[in-house]
């Protein structure tokens, strides 16, 4: 499942004001490509450094979508960098944002209004879930049913539950997954990561979110690519983009 991507594209929504995908078209488009890639990294389908994506796995992922863009990564014999394959994946990668949108609606952590589309909000757990999430944080087992409950009704107000997360992290020192250290990085490098939490917190948070990013490769790449943007306009193609005129598949 594309849980990075998904979860990026999440935190561009509020949980108070309704929004059109359309509204964070531009760099977040890009972000949502790289959260792909980082989630076949984290499902060992790929190794992603700053100088290459490789492929090391080409079996399917039981995601449609993280499958076309396995199948357009393992398409190409020749090796490209992570931007370079940002700057022109976005383009193969139809109606992306509303694809994710509908994935997020039929899981219940975004609704559908008039005006757009609001995160469900954050709630405490009813008392029967609270005494089960209260077993297993001591440790106790808890049936599969009850996991099961517990992750249907989590998922439904997961914005709160993500912001809550890396609140953990960058302020209470909290381990931080692979996961959401990609997370993090590429929330930052879509300027997504400004919008979650106030002036004082996000000053108190600065250096742990550089010490948590540092070296990361993929939001290194989404912020490259940006600061490309204000001089040689999107995707402009060159030498080594790997859509320069026709798809990879079509070339080798």
């Amino acid at each position: 499942m594309a849980v990075l991507a998904e979860d990026l594209l999440l935190l561009a929504f509020d949980e108070d004001r309704p929004t059109e995908p359309a509204h964070y078209r531009g760099h977040l488009t890009v972000g949502l490509v790289a959260a792909l890639l980082g989630d076949l990294s984290l499902l060992g389908r790929a190794r992603i450094s700053e100088a290459t994506v490789r492929v090391l796995d080409t079996s399917p992922t039981d995601d449609t979508l993280l499958d076309e863009v396995l199948h357009i990564l393992a398409s190409t014999r020749q090796l490209f960098s992570p931007g370079e394959w940002l700057n022109g994946l976005p383009r193969h990668l139809t109606m992306l944002e509303e694809r994710l949108v509908d994935r997020l609606v039929a899981r219940g952590s975004l609704r559908r209004t008039l005006d757009g589309f609001v995160a469900t909000q954050q709630l405490p757990l009813p008392p029967e879930l609270q005494a089960i999430e209260e077993r297993r944080m001591a440790g106790a087992p808890i049936s599969a049913d009850e996991r099961e409950r517990l992750v249907t009704y989590l998922g439904r107000r997961r914005r709160g539950l993500l912001v809550q997360r890396m609140r953990a992290v960058l302020l209470q020192g909290d381990a931080c997954e692979e996961e959401l250290r990609l997370l993090i990085s590429l929330a930052v490098a879509t300027r997504l990561f400004g919008q979650l939490y106030d002036q004082d917190e996000g000053m108190r948070m600065r250096g742990q979110v550089q010490i948590v990013t540092a070296r990361e490769p993929l939001g290194e790449a989404v912020r490259q690519l940006r600061r490309s943007w204000f001089t040689t306009g999107y995707a402009v193609p060159t030498e080594h983009d790997p859509f320069p005129e026709t798809p990879p598949w079509a070339r080798y």
